[in-house]
């Protein structure tokens, strides 16, 4: 694994462990990119990067949670 590939996964981490800790608080059809990025302290270029849409984000936190 390359250095990028092991920050693209850090990436989509944060993103996964910020939706599961917006879902905590809020339903997801109420949950923003904005807060999304803002709670994993990332930029939106960084999510639409890697994920197409919100629903994206959980397919990849459902397929990947452990």
């Amino acid at each position: 694994m390359t250095s990028h590939d092991k920050k693209s996964q850090e990436t989509k981490n944060k993103l996964s462990a910020a939706l599961k800790k917006l879902m905590k608080k809020k339903d997801f059809q109420k949950i923003t990119i904005n807060e999304l990025v803002q709670e994993a302290k990332l930029n939106r270029n960084s999510f639409y990067y890697h994920f197409d849409n919100i629903f994206d984000l959980l397919k990849y936190t459902f397929d990947n949670d452990t």
